[in-house]
């Protein structure tokens, strides 16, 4: 009669468990595929040699309507290029920025890079949050609202990010519509939505 011991299955039982375990927890650590795809677009797009982009701004608070559209060029290392025009100032202010001021103009395309939760559409991705995510934490709480952030990908580079605001404050209600499109990529053009 042929006698094996319980002890090598329990132990076979054992680590098939422990690699069950390990499998989940590797699986669910993981970047998802939507937010991988969103920030690695991001980075390619922000480690173009050059680009070329319009952005437009609409805005109404409590009731008082302003408008703004930029062109705005860079080119790498360091020299980014805004053409300004406003619904007060139509004809346009051309600006080059300081490296303070570059560095804050990339650091909203940086944010998105690292940002998780984006749900795939296809061919955009959407994430929505809080409107207190735009203020600093202390005044968090006083803000009310959303927002909603739709980013566009093309080939694997960011070609448009259209934000939605939707927010209140001490009573004061603010809605906000932004749109940046990229016309032209590393010296070629891109199609936007």
């Amino acid at each position: 009669m042929d006698r094996r011991s319980g002890i090598p299955l329990s132990l076979l039982g054992l680590l098939v468990l422990l690699a069950i375990g390990a499998s989940a927890l590797a699986l669910s650590e993981a970047p998802r595929s939507a937010d991988l795809a969103v920030h690695n677009a991001v980075g390619e797009t922000l480690g173009a040699s050059s680009f070329r982009a319009v952005t437009s701004t609409h805005a109404t608070t409590n009731g008082q309507y302003q408008a703004q559209a930029e062109r705005i060029s860079y080119n790498s290392p360091s020299k980014v290029v805004v053409s300004v025009s406003t619904s007060t100032s139509p004809h346009g202010v051309r600006i080059v920025l300081t490296h303070a001021q570059e560095s804050s103009f990339f650091s909203h395309f940086r944010q998105l890079s690292t940002t998780n939760g984006w749900v795939s559409h296809g061919r955009y991705f959407t994430i929505v949050q809080p409107a207190s995510s735009l203020v600093p934490p202390s005044a968090a709480k006083l803000v009310s609202g959303s927002v909603v952030t739709d980013v566009y990908v093309t080939d694997g580079y960011l070609t448009s990010v259209v934000q939605h605001i939707d927010a209140t404050e001490g009573g004061q209600t603010s809605v906000q519509i932004g749109r940046f499109d990229f016309l032209e990529i590393g010296g070629r053009p891109v199609s936007t939505p």
